[in-house]
Parts: C-alpha cells; sequence; structure tokens
C-alpha cells in the first residue's frame, strides 16, 4: 500500500518596492546571513556624513537618519530635477482667460527666464510656476494703477477729462511730439494737472507779448539831443514834468535803474 504524501506548495515570494529611501537603507542594513552558513558581506558605511552620525546611534541608524534628510530635500527642491529640451508655457485656468500666451513666444523678458530656468536645472512644472507668479503680478500692478488713476480723475472733478484734452490740444499747438509726450508722462495726479494748467493760462500772456514787435534801441546820442531839446519859444524841454519823466525813463533803460537823465545833466 502507497501512503500518498500531500507535497505542500511552496510560498510565494514578493518584492514590494521600498517605500522610501529611509526604508530601503533599513532593509540593507538589517541583512541576515546567506543560507547555508555563508556569512553577508560587511556593509561599509563610509557614505554616512559625520553630521548624521551621534552619540550612541549606530552606523545603520545614521544612515537611515541620513536617508530621511535626502527624501526631505528631494521634496522641498522637487522642480530642480533637470531642465527640458524646450519649454512649454502654461498658466492655470483662471490666469489664462486675462493672459494669452501666444503673445509672449518671443518676449524678451520671457526667453531671459527660459535661460535662467535651465541654467538652474528647474523642471518645466517649476518654470511654469515662476510664469505664472509674473503673469499675477503684472495683473495686480494694472488694477492697482488703475484704481489710482480713477481717484485722481475723480479729483480733478466733473470736467476731467476736458481738462485734460484741453492740456493735450495745447502741447500739440505749443510743443513738439517729444516736449509733448514729456508733459504727457507729468500728467500722473491731479495736483499735476492743475500746475500745468496755471503755468498755461500764464505763457498765454507771455506769448502775447512776445508777438508785439519790440521797441527799437534808444542811442546816447537820442538820449542827449532830447535831454537839451527846447520848445517853440526856446525854453527847455526838461523843465516840462511829463517831458522830464520820459527822459528819465529812457536813460533808465539805457543805463540801468536809478540813474536818471535829470541827474545825469
Amino acid at each position: 500500500m502507497t501512503e500518498a504524501t500531500d507535497t505542500a506548495p511552496a510560498p510565494e515570494t514578493t518584492t514590494e518596492a521600498p517605500a522610501d529611501n529611509a526604508q530601503a537603507v533599513a532593509e540593507m542594513t538589517n541583512q541576515t546571513p546567506a543560507e547555508h552558513g555563508q556569512q553577508a558581506e560587511p556593509i561599509d558605511y563610509g557614505f554616512v556624513l559625520d553630521k548624521y552620525k551621534a552619540e550612541g546611534r549606530s552606523d545603520s541608524d545614521s544612515a537611515i537618519e541620513q536617508a530621511k534628510a535626502y527624501g526631505e530635500l528631494q521634496s522641498k527642491f522637487g522642480s530642480f530635477t533637470g531642465a527640458p529640451e524646450e519649454y512649454e508655457m502654461a498658466l492655470s485656468e483662471g490666469l489664462a482667460e486675462h493672459v494669452n500666451l501666444e503673445d509672449y513666444k518671443d518676449d524678451p523678458l520671457m526667453n531671459d527666464y527660459k535661460e535662467l530656468a535651465k541654467e538652474m536645472g528647474i523642471n518645466n512644472e517649476g518654470f511654469n510656476k515662476f510664469v505664472e507668479m509674473h503673469f499675477k503680478q503684472q495683473i495686480a500692478d494694472s488694477e492697482a494703477m488703475d484704481t489710482v488713476r480713477a481717484e485722481e480723475m475723480k479729483a480733478l472733478g466733473p470736467d476731467a477729462e476736458r481738462r485734460l484734452e484741453n492740456v493735450s490740444d495745447w502741447a500739440k499747438f505749443n510743443l513738439d511730439a517729444a516736449q509733448g509726450d514729456a508733459l504727457s508722462s507729468m500728467l500722473t495726479s491731479a495736483s499735476a494737472v492743475g500746475a500745468i494748467e496755471a503755468l498755461i493760462a500764464k505763457t498765454r500772456n507771455v506769448q502775447q507779448t512776445a508777438q508785439q514787435p519790440s521797441a527799437p534801441a534808444i542811442t546816447h546820442e537820442q538820449i542827449q539831443e532830447m535831454m537839451f531839446a527846447k520848445d517853440q519859444y526856446g525854453n527847455p524841454k526838461m523843465n516840462q514834468p511829463e517831458y522830464r519823466a520820459e527822459v528819465d525813463k529812457m536813460y533808465e533803460q539805457r543805463f540801468g535803474k536809478g540813474v536818471g537823465a535829470s541827474t545825469a545833466r
């Protein structure tokens, strides 16, 4: 009679990936001697840095601490995993509604960002984080400028638009293109607009005076002739108060204020 022998199936062996670097080191440092009495090769812990070695800590524990630190460092600098051949710009859905990336394909600033990111070994995801931050800041600056402009326009009063148009029209007729642009750059506040309006009002009078022909210069000989002139009766004209005042004025214009023809005779 033959006895039946049950053969138990051999247990399945599975190889699971370590959960992280620390687990991998733990498994490596807890090796057991091989079967048939063979000795496991000794582990060289020379790769462990001194700062992870502490009093009372075994070599294997020190290796595990170092592996944990590397894992944390990798999670903090996850974008520094190497630069791609070409960066592809992308924005979040909310920001993409306000920015058309096609307009920035050849933008010099974006190209500078790409070169810097490539030098630093930043991956595409990390690069797009910088792009996102850049456009968010641009939108915030634009909104802030719009708010300031609205406040200044309100300070100018109900005729704000007309006042700005008047200044612009004056600049077109009195300044060249460069000067007009410079003047426009000064119109950043209600007080600046008011100051320019005051200057324009004053220059209107100056301009009218400048258009009048200047009086001819009076020579010394002419003044002397007037000083010794006589009327139809042979009396000096300088005895007449109005005539003397007129000659004195001409003398001051010629030789300076405070010097009158009456005292120079």
